[in-house]
Parts: C-alpha cells; structure tokens; sequence
C-alpha cells in the first residue's frame, strides 16, 4: 500500500516536473524575437537592403519575416500628405525602432510595400563595418571622398547627410559645420538608385 502510494507521489512529481519545463519551454519561445533578430542573423547593409528586409518587400512579407508583435503601423504627414511607416523594434535598441520602413502601394498591384528603409541599428553594417556610430572619417577611408554626396540637410528638419549613391545609401550625420571626419552616422537610409534592379513587378 505505502509503495503504491509512493510510486503515485513519485510519478506525480515527475508529472509536474515536465510540466514545469514545458511551461518554461514554451514562455522561453515566446519571449525570443525572430530570426532576423537573433544574433547569428544578417545585418547587412548593402543596396536595397538591411539585413533581411530588401526594398520591395510588401507588409506581409515583413510580418512573416519578423513577427507582427515586432512592428508599429505609425501615420506621418510630410509636406501635408499622408505617409504610413511601419516601425520594427528590437529587444536590444531601447528608445526607438531598431528600423523604420516608409510603406507606397506598388505601381502594379495593391500590395502595400517598403520603398524606403531607415536604420537606427548599429548591428547593421556595410561590407566594410560602416554603420550607425561609425563617423564620416570611415566613411571617407572606406569609400573614398569623391564616392560621397555632402548635404548640409535643412529640408523638412532633415540633419546633414553623406549619400553613397553607388550603393543608394544615404548616412546621416550629427553635425553640419566643416564636415568634420569626427561626426557621427545616427542613422542610414536605405533607397532605391534610378537604374537599381530592386524587387520589381513581374
């Protein structure tokens, strides 16, 4: 009698300690972000692209990719007129979105689709480690001074700028002045070049 009693205590016990796992295995699974967050993805940033999330890609695309708990639809209204952003966070940039994709209907279908990208993640970087904290002084040792498009900004509010027009890149600085080389890239847009061979309709 006292070992049946046992056995049942024991087995119950075992019960429990599985379900005890299994509940923190699936809170663990849960709480992880998606692959292209993880720190073996892709951050690369190259024409068209950052990391995972290419020029084209319509919303849906994204949300497969990412996970919608990740993403905030946001409405903006740059010289008046309605333009949707869709904001992608990550679990280890605090204060604002890891990314930020400004989203047009395609000319050929209904889709709703990223045409534009902006990077405030300093995981992601070009081919050559530039990315959010590099400072214009990479910039100009890895591409070279006549690679880059100066703007001193001003439009719409818009910071100081070098563009990288062979890869539609378009680094945004925290100063103006000299152009010193000692400023900082705080973000990098993400565009298609006029001749680009991004995703495009069949």
């Amino acid at each position: 009698m006292m070992a049946n009693v046992w056995r049942d205590r024991s087995a119950m016990r075992r019960a429990g300690t599985w379900a005890i796992l299994a509940m923190n295995l699936v809170a663990a699974a849960l709480g992880q972000p998606s692959k292209w967050l993880r720190e073996d993805s892709r951050f690369l940033l190259d024409e068209g692209r950052a990391g995972e999330i290419e020029l084209g890609m319509s919303v849906d695309e994204v949300a497969a990719l990412v996970g919608p708990e990740w993403f905030t639809l946001r409405a903006t209204f740059p010289e008046g007129e309605f333009q949707p952003v869709l904001d992608i966070a990550s679990p280890w940039l605090e204060g604002g979105p890891a990314l930020s994709g400004r989203i047009s209907v395609t000319s050929c279908s209904v889709l709703f689709s990223i045409w534009s990208i902006r990077v405030f993640d300093p995981r992601f970087k070009t081919a050559e480690g530039v990315g959010v904290g590099s400072t214009l002084g990479d910039l100009r040792r890895s591409y070279g001074t006549d690679a880059l498009r100066l703007s001193a900004g001003g439009e719409e509010g818009s910071p100081p700028s070098a563009r990288l027009d062979s890869r539609g890149l378009t680094f945004a600085l925290n100063g103006a002045g000299d152009f010193a080389d000692s400023l900082v890239i705080v973000s990098v847009g993400v565009s298609a070049r006029p001749t680009s061979g991004n995703r495009s309709c069949p």
